[in-house]
């Protein structure tokens, strides 16, 4: 949202983005962690475990745990699903969104210096999010 006020309302910019509203962002991702890791963890302690607590991966993630339960997991399985959904690809969908409306405001920019300083603000973001997300969504 950040890129997208600033590429495509520059002028309104600081009027846009106040405080407030880095706030209310920086929060909303804040509560958001906070809750789905507090569930995870939650979940994850109360689960019981069969034979050996060895896990054949570099790090603990929940559907390593889920194997060596004795517990049926398969609605936990379907929750886990959901929330993959929500909280990895709507916010990916919301950044290709606004990344397709900074190029359709790039691309009707007349200077190319213009041009060049909307990409370079931007190029940095995507680098980011696809180092980021692309492995998300392969796990």
């Amino acid at each position: 949202y950040d890129r997208y006020v600033a590429v495509c309302n520059p002028l309104r910019y600081t009027v846009i983005m106040n405080h407030a509203v880095c706030l209310q962002m920086a929060a909303a991702s804040w509560i958001g962690g906070i809750l789905v890791s507090t569930f995870d963890t939650v979940y994850t302690m109360n689960l019981p475990i069969c034979g050996s607590r060895e896990i054949q991966h570099f790090f603990c993630e929940m559907p390593a745990i889920m194997k060596i339960s004795c517990k049926d997991t398969s609605t936990y399985e379907l929750v886990m699903f959901g929330m993959g959904i929500v909280f990895l690809f709507v916010p990916f969908g919301i950044i290709v969104a606004s990344y397709t409306f900074i190029l359709l405001a790039v691309f009707r920019m007349k200077s190319s210096k213009g041009k060049n300083k909307a990409l370079t603000t931007c190029s940095s973001h995507i680098m980011v999010v696809s180092l980021y997300m692309g492995p998300c969504v392969y796990m």
